[in-house]
């Protein structure tokens, strides 16, 4: 659990706080290259740009395995972290949105492709991912599991920026009134709690 001496922002669905790096638990390898690219990032910003994301009860790091590994690294005694407790809040879906693309069309079917390769046709269809664009067009691709389904996810959003387009990332309810277009969007299906808790446990 998070010290009682630290400050601690109270949001609707999580915390945002500074947390000690010594306290977190990793469940994922991390890659080297990454790390190595993700050192210099850091060493020239100054600053660890985007919290890690940690469930609140077992500090299990969900997001930020790279982030934790380095500020151990470098010496850093705390980081700063969005906590999320899965027992107590139904967390929804947070939708990344591809902006700046110029053949709408032709990402979507590489996109949909470059999906049901990493996916399975006969799966649980609790996990659907719905992708759209800014032109009405939309499709579905089932996946077997979360693990799969967010990796696919975040190999995609390397993709997408090697192409030079904007990756945003916002609540799945906003993107029926998003603005910027041309734009695809990739929404996941909330998480279930049972399947958060079983990977972080």
């Amino acid at each position: 659990m998070v010290s009682k001496n630290t400050i601690v922002k109270q949001h609707k669905a999580f915390k945002y706080t500074l947390i000690s790096v010594n306290s977190l638990k990793l469940h994922e390898h991390h890659i080297a290259k990454r790390l190595e690219e993700l050192e210099k990032e850091i060493l020239n910003d100054g600053v660890i740009k985007r919290p890690i994301i940690v469930e609140e009860t077992t500090l299990t790091v969900l997001d930020g395995t790279h982030r934790v590994t380095l500020a151990r690294k470098l010496g850093f005694k705390k980081i700063p972290a969005l906590l999320i407790s899965y027992e107590l809040a139904e967390i929804r879906s947070w939708a990344r949105v591809y902006e700046g693309l110029c053949d709408i069309g032709f990402f979507v079917r590489n996109l949909v492709k470059l999906m049901k390769t990493s996916g399975n046709e006969h799966c649980n269809r609790e996990f659907i991912v719905k992708i759209l664009n800014s032109y009405g067009e939309a499709t579905d691709i089932s996946f077997p599991n979360v693990y799969k389904l967010y990796w696919t996810i975040h190999f995609l959003d390397k993709f997408v920026k090697a192409l030079g387009c904007e990756v945003r990332i916002i609540p799945d309810t906003e993107v029926g009134t998003y603005n910027k277009k041309p734009f695809v969007a990739i929404i996941p299906p909330p998480i279930p709690k049972s399947e958060v808790l079983r990977v972080v446990r």
